[in-house]
Formats: structure tokens, sequence, C-alpha cells
């Protein structure tokens, strides 16, 4: 059998291998420090930045509201308040949600304001949210989920808002769906509309009332 001459190939392909993961161990800790102290500008500046719009609206609200920003603020859907009546919710409802929403953001990290810290927002008295509380539970609105048991010091009672979630986002449908229906009778149709009302809005019936 014939023995092929030793080229010292496989030398120079090992040393070539070691060369670069020496390199890789010395630059990857500065990469992942990089990362963390600069992925949030790194992202809002790459490819996956906010679309112009966005943009836009982000500033527009920033001129509004200036520093009160600065304080916190939340996110919720319009229609909780365009459809609170219909939804068959009072003021203090209202409030008492938005109190629980203000301190959920994400959506597994569920909130837990005591009734007593809502109620001192509120200046009424903690029964009277606790009453609230309660009515909105029976109402399917929300679930105040009992305490963990054992352990020490302020036992917390977290609240599931799935609830809430769902029938704004039923009445979200519901609103959308008439707005639609007014878009498709088209400017005719509120033209007749204004014929057949007064100046206060009363309408106008025409013929022989039976």
């Amino acid at each position: 059998m014939d023995v092929l001459p030793y080229t010292g190939e496989k030398i120079k392909c090992d040393n070539s291998v070691s060369i670069l993961v020496f390199i890789y161990c010395v630059v990857s800790p500065f990469l992942r420090h990089w990362q963390r102290t600069n992925s949030r500008h790194f992202w809002r500046t790459s490819a996956e930045k906010l679309p112009e719009d966005a943009m836009a609206e982000e500033s527009a609200v920033s001129e509004k509201w200036g520093s009160a920003l600065s304080a916190g603020f939340q996110v919720v859907p319009n229609v909780l308040l365009r459809a609170q009546s219909r939804l068959g919710l009072d003021a203090v409802d209202t409030i008492i949600l938005l109190n629980i929403n203000l301190h959920w953001w994400q959506k597994d990290s569920l909130p837990y304001p005591p009734p007593a810290l809502i109620a001192n927002r509120m200046g009424v008295s903690r029964r009277t949210v606790e009453r609230r509380i309660f009515r909105l539970q029976k109402d399917g609105w929300l679930k105040r989920l009992p305490a963990p048991e054992g352990g020490e010091g302020i036992k917390i009672r977290k609240y599931d808002l799935t609830g809430l979630v769902e029938r704004l986002r039923s009445a979200a449908v519901t609103g959308l769906g008439q707005r639609s229906r007014r878009g498709r009778r088209g400017p005719a149709s509120v033209q007749r509309r204004k014929k057949l009302t007064g100046r206060g809005g009363q309408l106008l019936l025409t013929g022989n009332p039976t």
C-alpha cells in the first residue's frame, strides 16, 4: 500500500480553527455588553423602527401632554368610554376598572392594586370600592383571584381582566358594524333624516297620526 507524503494541511486547519475560537471568546463578551446597553436604540434605528405615521403620532402625543407623560400613562380602548352606558357601567365602575388597568402592562403579569389604594385615589370609602369590585366580578367583568397560601407579609389578590377584554372586543365589533352600516346608507339617507327632524333633533311627523 502506498503511503501518501504528509503535507501538514491538517495542522494548518487546526491552527485556523483555534484562532477563530480564540477571537470569538475574546470578542463575544464585548458584543453581549454592547447589545444590552444599545439594544433599544439599535432596534429603534434599524429596519424594525416605527413607521413614520406611528412616530408622528407618538410625537403628537408628547407635544400635547408634555412632561405630564413622565408621571406614567395607560393604554385603554376608547370603546370603554364610548359604550360605557350601553355596557351597563356607571362612572364609579369605569374609574375602578381604569385604576386596575393602570397597573396592567404585561398580559401575563396580572395587576393587584388593593381596594384601599383605589378608594384613596377616588376619594370614597374602601367598602364602596370593595362592593363595586364584587359586583363587577359577579357580572363577569373581572375575577379577583384568592391570595396565595402560605408565606408571610401582605397578602395580595390579583385581578384577571379577561372578562373586560372580551366585552370590549365584542363592543368594538358591534360599534364598527354600526359605523359600517351608516356608511353604506350614504349622504342621501342623512339628508332624508335631516328633513324629518326639526332644529332640536326631534322627529317631525307627516300625515295624520294614528
